[in-house]
């Protein structure tokens, strides 16, 4: 993620594995919410989806910016990571990530972006799809 995001362009950056994917509006509408907002990170709702997940109901995480952030993502990871927009000026800001862990660096790039800034938004809809891959999961 790192070495794609040196070559990385544009002013919003968004995450997508391999084997995950979005629906087909997702970016349109993230954006629209990001400037509507004026926010530095926009997150929606997702469905995992496949053997092995624990929950295929389709998911809208709570209005974090309605509570106390740090309380919040302290509890876990709020969203997977290709449910949401970030301006790039931000993961500029906190370095991308973090090379250190095997696992949950969307979890610590997360939290280092909320030491950076609280200003993120809701989109109140399921645009992501977590698959889940019974036994080769990392979690």
């Amino acid at each position: 993620r790192n070495l794609a995001l040196k070559h990385a362009k544009g002013h919003y950056i968004a995450f997508l594995d391999a084997d995950d994917y979005w629906r087909e509006d997702c970016l349109t509408m993230l954006c629209a919410g990001l400037i509507e907002r004026n926010a530095d990170l926009a997150y929606c709702g997702w469905q995992n989806i496949g053997k092995g997940a624990p929950a295929t109901q389709p998911h809208i995480p709570p209005e974090y910016e309605a509570d106390d952030l740090v309380t919040r993502f302290l509890k876990g990871c709020p969203w997977p990571i290709h449910a949401a927009l970030v301006r790039t000026s931000i993961v500029d800001t906190v370095g991308g990530f973090s090379e250190r862990y095997f696992s949950a660096m969307d979890y610590d790039f997360w939290l280092r972006i909320l030491a950076v800034t609280r200003n993120i938004t809701r989109v109140p809809d399921v645009f992501a799809f977590y698959r889940w891959h019974d036994k080769g999961q990392i979690s």
